[in-house]
């Protein structure tokens, strides 16, 4: 159990406690009472502001990439497993990238199956981060640049997967070489 669900687990107990205290009703007030019920609700607050700021911590991928922006864009979250190999995407590629051509969106990341299906996705994409569990893809947009640009300094960088879409001005980049796949380029 992950300390997150470690921690939901606990603020589940503390607001099961609250929610007692404040069905108990009696016609003369109950000695302690009020002490015990905002001892409990001070114990749920900062219990949902520890899972807070863990969730925070964990989701941070490096110092300019949260996790959130590689979610799927019906709402679903990045797999847990998934979480190094999103690490090792952000450090070693996008972050080199944003420093030379600025700030950088994610218009795709993780797509579960019937997401990808739905869009079109190639069956084995990476973006399907089920299927491969140490290597992920993310589809990005720099500040400045153009495609082609952002591609030829990615190949510097030698990553698994690289493809410029130019008609649609943005950049795929994967990590693949992390679990032994051939090097892919293809163009769009």
């Amino acid at each position: 159990m992950t300390r997150v669900t470690r921690l939901r687990v606990k603020l589940r107990r503390a607001r099961r406690r609250v929610r007692k205290f404040t069905r108990k009703i009696s016609h003369r007030p109950l000695r302690g009472y009020h002490r015990a019920r905002a001892k409990a609700v001070r114990q749920v607050r900062y219990l949902r502001y520890l899972s807070r700021k863990r969730e925070a911590q964990v989701g941070q991928m490096s110092p300019n990439f949260h996790v959130r922006e590689f979610a799927c864009k019906d709402g679903s979250r990045v797999p847990e497993y998934a979480y190094p190999a999103l690490r090792q995407l952000c450090q070693t590629y996008l972050e080199p990238l944003r420093e030379r051509f600025g700030a950088i969106h994610v218009t795709s990341g993780f797509r579960h199956q019937a997401y990808n299906a739905r869009i079109g996705g190639a069956s084995l994409s990476l973006h399907r981060y089920e299927l491969h569990r140490d290597a992920v893809a993310a589809d990005v947009v720099c500040a400045t640049g153009t495609p082609g640009e952002w591609a030829a300094f990615l190949e510097g960088l030698s990553p698994g997967g690289l493809c410029p879409y130019p008609s649609s001005n943005f950049v795929h980049v994967d990590n693949r070489q992390r679990v032994g796949m051939a090097s892919a380029r293809w163009g769009a």
